[in-house]
């Protein structure tokens, strides 16, 4: 995954709760999702790491949250991405290119003494570093912890969408991206914890299917054209002469 591709209008959709609701409960959680997450956010987002290409505090961080989950009695169960789905490496080198050619304009502002807008435009530029590059860093902290984790031989949202199908005994939650949306899943999924507000949010899939008045096939093929990981998105929607409110929505298509 090179950034998240998360629609504005579906992330408006999300429910708040209160994190005591998943106290002694084990939370499958898709490990790209995480740490592309882990990065895009406060406090925690390091607006350097595309210019310096690697680790900075990101280890103390990511060992703090960790720790933030066994304070709250809950159990986070890692899933990692296995094998790309097909396109996804087409898409992936698509986006990274275009993220590179930002990375480079970051750099232009560096080089003529504009450091602090430099900095603004490296923090803006996550997707220019490779996600599963923090794949060891974090399976390491994880067996430090003690914490199981798993990596299928697919992607790590169907294997997340089929632990809700089936009503895994492995997780009571799912926790992971808008693709997630794409399966058969039951309902709800995790968006994001915040431990210091000590609230959850999530998204349910029917709310969504009900605010927008359209059966669950036309939802996924309204978010396939908006872009996934797998799949770039639907031409005319970038088009500002055919669909002049940008960024575009699932809404637009």
């Amino acid at each position: 995954m090179t950034g998240l591709v998360e629609d504005a209008w579906i992330n408006g959709q999300a429910t708040s709760h209160d994190v005591s609701e998943l106290e002694d409960c084990a939370i499958a959680i898709d490990a790209t999702y995480y740490l592309q997450l882990f990065l895009d956010t406060p406090p925690f987002h390091e607006p350097l790491l595309p210019a310096l290409g690697g680790m900075t505090g990101i280890e103390h961080h990511l060992r703090a949250d960790i720790d933030q989950w066994k304070a709250h009695k809950i159990v986070p169960f890692f899933i990692f991405d296995g094998q790309s789905v097909t396109g996804q490496e087409e898409v992936a080198v698509q986006r990274g290119r275009t993220a590179n050619q930002k990375t480079d304009e970051a750099w232009k502002l560096y080089f003529n003494s504009h450091a602090q807008e430099a900095v603004d435009a490296f923090g803006a530029n996550s997707g220019a570093f490779r996600i599963q590059n923090l794949y060891p860093l974090l399976k390491s902290i994880l067996k430090d912890n003690d914490l199981h984790f798993l990596v299928p031989p697919y992607n790590a949202s169907a294997q997340l969408a089929y632990f809700d199908m089936i009503d895994s005994d492995q997780c009571a939650a799912v926790m992971g991206s808008q693709e997630l949306i794409l399966y058969p899943i039951k309902d709800t999924l995790i968006r994001t914890i915040d431990w210091e507000a000590k609230t959850v949010t999530s998204l349910s899939k029917k709310n969504l299917v009900r605010s927008l008045n359209i059966s669950e096939g036309m939802l996924s093929d309204a978010l396939l054209m908006t872009g996934t990981s797998f799949l770039p998105p639907f031409p005319p929607l970038l088009d500002t002469s055919l669909n002049p409110r940008q960024p575009f929505t699932i809404n637009d298509a």
